[in-house]
């Protein structure tokens, strides 16, 4: 409880939020975080090839394209083996893909450099010809071709993301101008990549495919869950017109999320925040009906 109190009176002393964290939870439109049946839906129940080592972590690999020799890796660890820690895409330039940071496969030293700074360490990949980049405190590497251009890319867990959650509190209008706006690309950076959507205690909606396909489809469930005129959480929150009490819960071993709870609300019942990835992002919509 006395926890509870001191986190509460952190979060609301209006310390400022942290600086962006330089590391990365996106690739190729995959959250690290999200379920491995998401990259099931997405590519087929059988992977290329599956790896595993003798202490229990697996590695999925999957053909993007092969006239690029283009493929991405899925990797989860023996502690969650449903929830994927590590995302990895490799590839020659060409290679089909949506940005990373604003690069493709294929972009020279320069641009990586121009975009991500100097590595603090840059050495041989040796398994195979190429320069491996690693930076201090980031969650990624990058790999250059011995042409020097980037030809790999691997996001591992949550390394270098801030941990101080009572740096800021979240901001329910934000998420809620996002879904106004169709403001994709701030919706992505909000959700968790275990966001749900519950129904009336029902039914419940998540990502089932990767999170960018699901947002910019307006077919996906998840996009027909959010967007939807009659039903969808943006028609919710935005007619919702009593007042929100804000509360912390606490779950096993002492995490903290932050509840938007409606009362008296007609739809909304609530939306609950958890703190992922140094920021908060919404991890639950409870609608009533």
């Amino acid at each position: 409880m006395l926890a509870t109190v001191a986190f509460l009176a952190a979060i609301s002393s209006g310390a400022p939020q942290s600086p962006v964290a330089p590391s990365q939870r996106e690739v190729n439109g995959f959250l690290v975080g999200q379920y491995r049946n998401a990259v099931t839906a997405h590519f087929g129940p059988k992977p290329f090839q599956t790896r595993k080592t003798e202490d229990g972590w697996v590695q999925r690999i999957y053909i993007i394209d092969r006239a690029k020799e283009a493929y991405m890796i899925f990797e989860s660890a023996p502690a969650a083996p449903d929830t994927i820690y590590a995302i990895q895409i490799t590839g020659w330039p060409g290679t089909p893909m949506l940005p990373f940071r604003g690069l493709k496969l294929g972009a020279s030293r320069e641009a990586v450099v121009e975009t991500f700074g100097e590595p603090t360490v840059e050495e041989e990949i040796g398994e195979v010809p190429g320069t491996i980049l690693r930076y201090e405190d980031r969650n990624y590497t990058l790999e250059l071709s011995p042409e020097g251009r980037l030809a790999s890319i691997r996001v591992v867990g949550s390394a270098g993301f801030d941990t101080d959650a009572t740096k800021s509190k979240p901001d329910l209008r934000l998420f809620t101008m996002a879904l106004q706006r169709r403001s994709l690309d701030t919706v992505v950076d909000l959700l968790t990549p275990d966001v749900e959507i519950y129904f009336g205690g029902k039914k419940s909606v998540m990502f089932k495919k990767s999170a960018r396909r699901e947002l910019y489809d307006p077919k996906s469930s998840f996009y027909r869950a959010l967007f939807s005129s009659k039903g969808g959480v943006v028609s919710a929150l935005a007619g919702e017109t009593s007042e929100a009490e804000e509360n912390l819960r606490v779950r096993d071993r002492g995490v903290i999320d932050y509840v938007f709870k409606f009362p008296k609300g007609k739809v909304v019942k609530e939306v609950v925040y958890k703190w992922s990835a140094g920021k908060w992002r919404v991890w639950e919509i409870t609608l009533k009906k």
